[in-house]
C-alpha cells in the first residue's frame, strides 16, 4: 500500500513550484499521468501570503476545479473557473464571501481529522498541503491532509490522501461524481493510490475510501489539459451556460452599469427572442400547473386519492414536515399540510 518516494519530484519552496499562467503553467508531457509521490510537490500553507497564494491556485487547475471543467459540479461551471483563472472575477468575490456553512465546515476539520484517527486507526500527517505536480505544473492540489500509519511517517511514505467533508444529508451510498474527481485528480498529481473521506454528515461521521482509478485519471487529464491550454492561456472562453456559477461570475465582473452607455449586440440578438419565449412559456406553464391542481384537487375533495378507469391516478395525501436545527439540534413539525402528487406508475 505504501507508495515509493521518486528523487524526480523538485525541491518546495523554489520559484518554479509558483506557476503563473506562463510557459511553466503550459502543457505537460502526456506520455504517463502518474507522477510518483515525495516530499517535493508538497509546500506547506504557510509558505504562502494571500497575494502568492491567489498567483498560485490561478496558475493552474485544483483539484475542485476539476468537476466543475467536466460539468460535474453543483457549484462552478466551466466558465466561471475560467474566469477566475484569467482573472476577470475580483479576489473579493471569489474569497472574501464566506457565510456560516463555509466556517461550520472549516472548523469542523479539527474535530473529524481526530475522528477518523479514532475510527480507523490511520494518523493524518502534513494537514493543508499545497501540490504542485512536477510534470505539469498546471496539475494542483490541497487535500486536506496525508493519510499513514504512524504520525512519524515521511509524507513521500504515506498510504494516501484525506479530504474532510461536511454534508447535511444522508450518508452516501457511493462517493459523490464531484467529489470522486477531486480525490482522482489528488491522486494523479501526487502518485497516492487511494484517498480517503472523512464526513460528517449531520450527526453522523461516515468514512470512505477512494481507489485510483488510471483510466478516469487519463480522461481527467486530457480533458482538463485541454481546457487549461485552449481557455485559460489563450483567454478564450468556453461556451456560456445557464449554471448559477456562470451568472455570478458575470454579476460580479460587471457588478454595475454605466450611466447612459450603450452597445450594440445584434450578433446575440437570437438570445432575446429565447429569453423571451422562455419567460412566456414557464409563465404559462405555472399557470397551466396552478390550473390543473385546483381541478384536482376541488375534485378529490377529502378523499386521499382519484381514480380514472378505476386505477389511481393522483394522490392528496395529508402530510407534516419535520426540520432539524443545524445548531442545537431540536426537532420542530409543522402544521399538517396536502400534497398533490402522481404516482409514478400512471405514466403522468
Amino acid at each position: 500500500m505504501t507508495a515509493s518516494t521518486d528523487s524526480s519530484v523538485a525541491e518546495i519552496g523554489t520559484p518554479s513550484q509558483l506557476p503563473t499562467g506562463g510557459e511553466e503553467g503550459g502543457a505537460g508531457s502526456q506520455e504517463n499521468s502518474r507522477t510518483p509521490q515525495g516530499e517535493g510537490a508538497l509546500q506547506a500553507p504557510g509558505h504562502f501570503d494571500r497575494s502568492e497564494w491567489l498567483a498560485w491556485r490561478r496558475g493552474g487547475i485544483g483539484a475542485s476545479d476539476v468537476a466543475a471543467v467536466l460539468g460535474l459540479s453543483p457549484w462552478s461551471s466551466p466558465w466561471s473557473i475560467w474566469a477566475d483563472k484569467v482573472g476577470l472575477v475580483p479576489d473579493d468575490d471569489q474569497f472574501d464571501n464566506d457565510d456560516d456553512p463555509k466556517e461550520f465546515g472549516r472548523r469542523a476539520e479539527a474535530m473529524l481529522g481526530p475522528w477518523f484517527t479514532d475510527r480507523t486507526g490511520f494518523h493524518i500527517v502534513g494537514e493543508q498541503m499545497r501540490v504542485t505536480n512536477p510534470e505539469r505544473p498546471w496539475m494542483l492540489a490541497t487535500p486536506d491532509g496525508a493519510v499513514a500509519d504512524s504520525p512519524d511517517t515521511p509524507i513521500g511514505d504515506v498510504l494516501g490522501g484525506l479530504e474532510i467533508k461536511t454534508d447535511w444529508g444522508v450518508p452516501w451510498i457511493e462517493i459523490p461524481a464531484h467529489y470522486q474527481t477531486q480525490g482522482q485528480w489528488q491522486m494523479a498529481a501526487t502518485g497516492w493510490e487511494r484517498v480517503w473521506f472523512a464526513t460528517l454528515h449531520g450527526r453522523r461521521f461516515r468514512v470512505y475510501e477512494l481507489e485510483r482509478d488510471q483510466d478516469d485519471i487519463d480522461f481527467m487529464v486530457e480533458r482538463v489539459e485541454a481546457f487549461w491550454t485552449g481557455h485559460v492561456l489563450t483567454g478564450e472562453p468556453p461556451p456560456l451556460d445557464g449554471h448559477a456559477a456562470t451568472l455570478a461570475a458575470i454579476e460580479a465582473i460587471y457588478p454595475a452599469h454605466v450611466p447612459k452607455s450603450t452597445v450594440e449586440i445584434d450578433d446575440v440578438a437570437g438570445a432575446v427572442a429565447m429569453l423571451t419565449e422562455a419567460k412566456a412559456a414557464k409563465k404559462a406553464a405555472s399557470d397551466a400547473v396552478g390550473a390543473a391542481t385546483a381541478v384536482l384537487k376541488w375534485a378529490i375533495a377529502d378523499n386521499y386519492e382519484g381514480t380514472v378507469n378505476g386505477q389511481r391516478a393522483v394522490t392528496l395525501g395529508t402530510q407534516t414536515r419535520k426540520t432539524t436545527c443545524e445548531h442545537c439540534g431540536e426537532v420542530d413539525e409543522s402544521d399538517p399540510f396536502r400534497v398533490l402528487r402522481i404516482p409514478k406508475n400512471t405514466g403522468g
